[in-house]
């Protein structure tokens, strides 16, 4: 380890503020069931704290994930697929990439068809290969959190500190008022004896 110093709470804490928490669930249901997942978006936190995201993975999404019917040659499903791209399809036999060689509006074709030897039947699209894949390192983003936590009570911290002097000088001050009131006390009854000696002198 290359050690660089102490890291900047403050910064830290701002950073963690900046990552958004979210509610969703996986659209693989079958692999990953329906359970709501409540995690950050590796693209979000790319955009805050990129240290803790990995990019450019390449990786199968779920991003189709639909029936179609197989016809002719052709998988019978309206999709954005481009030609050149890998896409996943599933079949009772196995689960293989494919390349698309061509696609209309409400079909597509991928490469060596045959070996699905699905003719006239059903295969499941899961989805396509994509080369710009994220993934969140969970343990950075920890990290960042034990810091902010250490900044948040340094701040608690001040002012605790900040509070216990304001009650010191409000002590002090109604310690002065209480002074004042029983010299004002005093300040009477020594007009009031005053004023008596005068009415009697003047009698």
């Amino acid at each position: 380890k290359n050690i660089k110093g102490t890291s900047d709470a403050a910064d830290d804490l701002n950073t963690l503020m900046q990552i958004e928490i979210t509610d969703y669930t996986l659209r693989d249901t079958v692999a990953n069931g329906s359970t709501p997942q409540k995690k950050v978006i590796a693209q979000q936190v790319a955009q805050v704290y990129p240290q803790a995201v990995t990019t450019n993975l390449t990786e199968v999404v779920p991003d189709i994930y639909q029936r179609a019917e197989v016809k002719d040659g052709w998988i019978m499903l309206a999709t954005d697929l481009k030609a050149g791209e890998r896409v996943k399809i599933i079949t009772e036999q196995c689960a293989e990439l494919y390349e698309v060689t061509q696609v209309e509006e409400s079909r597509f074709r991928v490469a060596e068809l045959q070996t699905l030897n699905v003719e006239q039947q059903t295969v499941f699209v899961y989805g396509r290969e994509v080369n710009d894949f994220h993934t969140v390192d969970y343990e950075a983003i920890s990290m960042l959190n034990v810091s902010a936590t250490q900044e948040l009570y340094r701040l608690i911290q001040q002012q605790q500190r900040e509070i216990d002097a304001l009650k010191s000088q409000n002590n002090a001050l109604k310690k002065e008022v209480t002074s004042l009131s029983g010299l004002q006390a005093k300040v009477a009854q020594i007009e009031l004896a005053l004023q008596r000696m005068n009415n009697i002198g003047l009698t």
